[in-house]
């Protein structure tokens, strides 16, 4: 039998991710435990010299009115799913970045002439590394943070029905909230012997942090934080 895998990321990539797991040969449960919200703020006028995004998310839920008085502006994109957000949402000069903010950061700071000044669209809840980075080489960077990440309340024994009675094999984890909301839901000792033996797949050491230290026998954490990685670890 295919080996089960819990998919948790929010849709509409949890969707996606589930798809793709299929075509590996995989069994996906899809249970998002997530979701992500626009936070309504208007982008700041500038002007700008380029435009970063960290996070497909970030594209989509940024004011449209205000996306689009950028779309002229290079912008450079995390990795390939912000750089397919941001050429579905018209900018026309997308540059894919390796896959993690740090890296990104590194090449806008070895690409583009100073003074600058950037615009970088981001979620409420990140790291601010890359944007100090981006200080330190001379960078003007200007944060829209332009959604935030809530966690999806699940019913009592929601887990437990969501397996129908079948045990996991593996769980993907894509941020602390989700970590913490698996942690909650096997507390129910059904759903809890269910994932018996599972391994926790996390993209990035403080997701793996966030759960609950009698989850973590068989913790992975990706290399980088991106699907790719993650996916290595199956």
């Amino acid at each position: 039998m295919p080996a089960r895998v819990l998919v948790t990321r929010p849709e509409p990539g949890c969707s996606a991710t589930a798809a793709r797991l299929a075509g590996l040969g995989f069994e996906p449960v899809v249970l998002p435990l997530t979701r992500v919200v626009p936070t309504g703020i208007l982008l700041p006028d500038g002007p700008f010299d380029a435009v970063m995004a960290t996070s497909a998310n970030a594209i989509r839920m940024a004011d449209g009115s205000g996306r689009d008085r950028l779309v002229d502006l290079p912008l450079f994109a995390v990795g390939a799913a912000a750089a397919a957000a941001a050429r579905q949402a018209g900018f026309s000069h997308v540059i894919q970045g390796p896959g993690s903010a740090d890296a990104l950061a590194g090449e806008i700071a070895a690409s583009i002439g100073r003074p600058a000044r950037l615009l970088y669209l981001a979620g409420k809840t990140r790291l601010s590394v890359a944007e100090a980075m981006l200080e330190t080489e001379g960078i003007a960077v200007t944060v829209a943070e332009t959604y935030r990440t809530v966690r999806i309340k699940l019913a009592p024994g929601g887990l437990r029905a969501q397996l129908g009675g079948r045990r996991l094999d593996a769980v993907l984890l894509y941020s602390r909230l989700a970590a913490q909301a698996i942690s909650e839901a096997l507390l129910d000792p059904a759903a809890a012997e269910l994932a018996k033996g599972a391994a926790f797949l996390c993209i990035s050491a403080g997701v793996a942090g966030a759960l609950s230290p009698v989850l973590r026998a068989d913790v992975r954490v990706a290399t980088e934080p991106n699907e790719e990685a993650l996916f290595s670890l199956i």
